[in-house]
């Protein structure tokens, strides 16, 4: 099973906690990060893929209010490519070049 790093600032936590209790159940190894008072997103976000691109973990979940900034600054981390749910695709970007089964990350 894949080793994933899951983090979140405050307004994540909640989505976190649930997604790493259910990918835990699946057999996957987690590793959690984040949403401990004083840490911002940008922090939390750049630690957690730095994890993947340092190759520490097969795989990231970043969890944050709009998914927006955490997505910015993980990918501003050289190595791994993120993208977002796809639901959220079709929504913004039907066609979008974002779907890529290549990407690690999920914000």
């Amino acid at each position: 099973m894949a080793s994933i790093a899951v983090g979140a600032d405050d307004a994540g936590a909640p989505l976190k906690e649930r997604l790493a209790a259910y990918l835990q159940q699946q057999g996957h190894q987690i590793k959690g990060f984040g949403n401990g008072a004083g840490r911002d997103y940008p922090d939390v976000a750049a630690e957690v893929a730095e994890t993947v691109a340092r190759g520490e973990h097969d795989r990231v979940l970043l969890a944050c209010g709009t998914g927006l900034g955490m997505a910015i600054t993980a990918n501003k981390v050289p190595g791994p490519r993120r993208h977002r749910p796809r639901p959220l695709l079709r929504r913004t970007r039907p066609h979008g070049p974002m779907e890529d089964t290549s990407s690690r990350i999920v914000a």
